[in-house]
């Protein structure tokens, strides 16, 4: 830790319970205190492995990092995951147990194509339903993250007890089909896992014994169906510890619960601690904070503090959008000349919507910065890129012959469907490529089948297997060569230098916790970059200077926030996580209708959440 712990952290550090609930809000140095704790528990010599549970792949990395600085020799006893990840780890050894064989595929998206397959089969006997389905693929979500019955969870859309039935036989066969093929989606792991553990004494016991002590970081967003597992953990012996904020639970979308740390304390023997000192933010950003929390329902939560002081947060309104952004531009180019880092900076946004202009205007402004805004635009090189690795690790299917076909001298349309009869003999296997005959494409024919060999080869040597891909799609004649500066490649160098492996390296990449790199063009290298990300993504980060865009009352009214209390809850908590990633300078645009403007409302904020905290924690501008 930079700091010396406090009390309070001493005593979660020290602590040897068996379970553990540990309140703590962003700042209050809550990972250096559960790494403390780690390392306390391994030099006891009770644990011979400790797994740390954590939200994201990449807050996962984050926290291996910072361990692996400490430059411990305890460095094998410790591993963070996220619980994918976890499961991942566990469910080959006793993958027969829940129908599985033990080198299942984990496939992400796989389930939406059966699932859509199946709707489409069905779909004359589902016009009750407004989207059939989007309709089921959310009930299919809602029962893979909570195991709650289907038939419940449909209740919600349909009160037709055939239509019930139908969706109950949809997705139970795509489940069955998922075993069938030996497949798994994302959210098969942690239901797969649960159901391992429910309905397999030994399979739980010999999990128990080789994680002996389990910490679950952001346990305030664990899902339904990962509490159950981790229940059923605690109930056979395992040492667990909870850490994170009740009060910014922001995945309630996803099966998370704002009950979740009242479950663990409600175990008998559970020690309850709190972390209330914050290090990261000034004293004027954490009363801010404090001040939104408290407009929780039912809030019982204790004040945050700080010792450090620093400017008040600032309001800016205008019914000029254009305006508010360039307002961002003017703030990003003050603070980097007053010497805070390009990484020291932040702009997070409620909705993508409000941020696609930004983004523009920073490409065109060449400000580097990682987006975390889902891409609508697609990469040919990023299809080859994904195509031959799939390839590679026999998971290739005809559409992925196609990406890297396409690009092949002299292999037309017909062509291409010729060599893919071809290969779908043979399970598109790509050692077949040598029985394909033709002179005009041969040569990239034989280009391609060696490439595809070294790749083999090197798939634990992710890094130098990229370099070879790149090498091989530059050299095509209907691409474009790929400079060290092109967004994609950027992104994917970022990813493949935490891999271990071209398996890892493909997880990651479709993992959106890592965002996409956009470089400024004029640096290669260790060049820095904003943050631009929604509140969720932004979860865990911490910067300087934040600005955050958007969120202003007809927003919410519009997406009919104000129609449900627990909505309101939600937006709360979304918008004291945007305040508290801030450490020292916090800037709110709020973008207002010209009906607004012109009825001389920018004279009040037009945020509802922050108009009711005291007018002496903000100070507000409205520009032309």
């Amino acid at each position: 830790m930079e700091k010396n712990p406090t009390k309070e952290q001493w005593k979660v550090i020290n602590c040897n319970s068996q379970l553990i609930s540990l309140s703590a809000p962003g700042g209050t140095g809550k990972t250096d205190c559960l790494i403390l704790h780690i390392l306390k528990q391994i030099k006891s010599g009770k644990y011979i492995r400790i797994i740390m549970v954590t939200l994201t792949n990449s807050a996962a990395d984050t926290v291996n990092e910072r361990f692996e600085d400490l430059k411990n020799p305890y460095s094998n006893s410790f591993k963070a995951s996220t619980f994918h990840s976890f499961a991942r780890s566990i469910l080959p050894n006793h993958a027969k147990k829940i129908g599985y064989q033990n080198n299942f595929n984990v496939i992400p998206g796989i389930t939406e194509k059966i699932l859509k397959r199946r709707v489409n089969e069905h779909k004359s006997r589902l016009e009750e339903l407004d989207n059939p389905y989007e309709d089921i693929k959310e009930i299919n979500d809602k029962f893979l993250r909570s195991n709650h019955l289907i038939k419940n969870i449909a209740q919600e859309y349909t009160q037709k007890e055939k239509t019930i039935k139908l969706i109950r036989k949809i997705i139970w066969g795509a489940l069955k089909e998922r075993r069938r093929l030996n497949v798994m989606d994302f959210d098969d792991l942690t239901f797969n896992l649960y159901k391992l553990v429910k309905n397999n004494d030994s399979a739980l016991k010999s999990i128990v014994t080789e994680n002996p002590l389990m910490i679950v970081d952001e346990f305030q967003d664990t899902t339904d169906i990962q509490w159950k597992a981790m229940k059923l953990l605690i109930g056979n012996g395992i040492q667990f510890l909870g850490a994170g904020d009740p009060y910014q639970t922001l995945y309630r979308f996803v099966c998370a619960n704002l009950k979740r740390f009242n479950q663990l304390s409600a175990i008998s023997g559970c020690k309850e601690f709190q972390l209330t000192k914050n290090f990261r933010s000034t004293m004027q950003i954490v009363s801010l904070s404090n001040a939104i929390r408290s407009q929780l329902q039912g809030y019982k939560g204790y004040k945050i503090w700080s010792e450090d002081t620093g400017p008040n947060p600032q309001v800016i309104l205008s019914h000029r959008k254009g305006l508010l952004i360039e307002a961002i531009y003017s703030g990003i180019h003050y603070h980097w000349k007053k010497g805070t880092p390009l990484k020291e900076m932040s702009v997070t946004f409620r909705f993508a919507e409000d941020a696609r202009l930004l983004a523009k205007k920073l490409i065109g402004w060449k400000i580097p910065f990682v987006s975390y805004i889902k891409e609508n635009s697609s990469s040919d090189f990023k299809d080859v890129v994904l195509s031959i690795i799939k390839i590679v690790q026999r998971q290739g299917k005809r559409k992925h012959w196609r990406k890297i076909l396409q690009f092949m001298d002299g292999v037309g349309a017909r062509n291409i469907n010729d060599i893919l009869d071809i290969l779908r003999k043979e399970l598109y296997q790509f050692e077949d490529l040598k029985y394909i005959r033709g002179k005009r494409y041969k040569t990239d024919f034989n280009k391609l089948l060696k490439l595809l060999h070294e790749i083999q080869k090197l798939k634990n040597n992710p890094f130098q297997a990229l370099y070879n891909i790149r090498d091989f799609y530059s050299s095509l004649g209907k691409t474009r060569e790929i400079k060290d500066h092109d967004p994609y490649w950027t992104t994917m160098l970022k990813i493949v230098d935490k891999s271990a492996s071209l398996q890892e390296f493909l997880l990651k990449y479709q993992d959106s916790s890592y965002g996409m790199y956009y470089p400024s063009n004029r640096v290669v290298g260790d060049e820095e970059f904003i943050t631009l990300s929604n509140i969720h993504k932004i979860k865990g980060k911490e910067f300087k200077v934040v600005f955050i865009l958007g969120s202003y009352d007809t927003m919410f009214e519009n997406h009919n926030t104000f129609d449900d209390d627990d909505l309101i809850k939600d937006e709360i908590m979304i918008m004291d996580t945007a305040v508290t990633r801030s450490k020292r300078y916090l800037y709110f645009l709020f973008p207002m209708t010209k009906k607004e403007w012109d009825g001389r409302r920018h004279e009040k904020n037009p945020s509802i959440f922050i108009r009711n905290c005291s007018e002496d924690l903000y100070e507000v501008y409205s520009p032309i």
